[in-house]
């Protein structure tokens, strides 16, 4: 945690399967220890 109360975080997905055609969204939020969420980071996994 930075002063400014701003958090990094990588978040890594490996071995999973995609079906075609079909799409998996990921979505992270941040909780500080006081229980503030932040803005939630949001991507999307199309398999074509």
């Amino acid at each position: 945690m930075t002063a400014d109360g701003s958090a990094s975080y990588t978040v890594t997905l490996s071995n999973f399967t995609v079906v075609d055609n079909s799409n998996i969204t990921i979505s992270v939020t941040a909780i500080d220890a006081a229980g503030n969420t932040g803005t939630p980071v949001t991507q999307s996994v199309t398999d074509k």
